[in-house]
């Protein structure tokens, strides 16, 4: 089996060669948005993890992050049924190219999958709330790599997974922001630096990251959510107090009601983003 820890420490210095050629042949106009890129990257970039709501409410009230394969363990113990089953219906269409992957490398069940990200709400096609993990989380663990996009999008060739191009582009945290660098070098110069955040972590793209180990609430640095949803499930909580919320929303407000309590108990911060691009900048 593969261990990807391994081979992204393995390519520390090819990564960050190509970074130096590619900067070398550049004229100081293009090389200038670049280098602050980098920067930018190297200095804020962070671990962000986008969940759905139901999804953070678990995180924040157990204290600990679930994977797919502990969530449905864990299911699988309180209910009976086997956890493949579960499985199949947690991850519905992606649970053959899911497995398969994981199943390729050392410790792949063991695997959580964020994005990097220097803000705005991220990869919010998994989940309306982007927890942002503190820096320390990535950086002080060994077993952290980052790939160039979603892993299954772009290192699965139908069922078989494409161990060449994931060997040659899985980077050491380290080196993230060379990495950043080499996706979006045509990108960055006709960027806006305030577009910046929402290039490199989008819901169509990201620099993927992969990582083992504990997370729990007190590892999070902000959670950050779009205030156009905040506003509305706070219009919806204000309606289902007054007794005109349908009951099948109820539940959902209550979630989102406990979601804020158990924000303030940790002391983790809600920052609501004013502005999300519906396309990925640069594309």
């Amino acid at each position: 089996m593969i261990d990807l820890f391994a081979i992204a420490k393995e390519n520390a210095t090819a990564v960050a060669e190509a970074f130096a050629a590619l900067c070398a042949d550049l004229p100081p106009e293009d090389l200038a948005p670049l280098v602050r890129y980098a920067e930018r990257v190297q200095e804020t970039g962070r671990i962000s993890i986008n969940m759905k709501q139901d999804h953070l409410n678990g995180f924040l009230t157990s204290r600990q992050h679930q994977n797919t394969y502990e969530r449905a363990e864990q299911t699988a113990a309180e209910t009976g049924r086997p956890r493949e089953e579960i499985l199949r219906e947690s991850l519905k269409a992606f649970y053959e190219l899911r497995v398969t992957f994981d199943h390729s490398f050392q410790d792949g069940e063991r695997f959580r999958y964020g994005a990097l990200n220097i803000g705005g709400v991220g990869a919010i096609t998994y989940g309306e709330y982007c927890v942002v993990l503190q820096g320390q989380v990535s950086s002080g663990r060994s077993q952290v790599a980052y790939v160039r996009a979603d892993s299954l999008k772009t290192y699965m060739l139908g069922p078989v997974l494409n161990e060449t191009d994931i060997r040659k582009d899985a980077t050491p945290h380290a080196h993230r922001h060379h990495l950043a660098i080499l996706k979006h070098a045509s990108d960055v110069p006709g960027c806006p630096e305030d577009g910046w955040p929402h290039l490199l972590c989008s819901s169509s793209d990201c620099v993927e990251t992969i990582f083992t180990g504990a997370v729990s609430p007190t590892d999070t640095e902000v959670v950050r959510m779009p205030r156009s949803d905040y506003d509305d499930r706070m219009r919806r909580a204000l309606d289902g107090s007054l007794g005109t919320a349908a009951e099948h929303e109820k539940r959902l407000l209550g979630i989102f009601k406990n979601v804020q309590k158990e924000l303030r108990s940790n002391r983790i911060p809600l920052e609501l983003v004013d502005h999300v691009p519906t396309t990925r900048l640069g594309a």
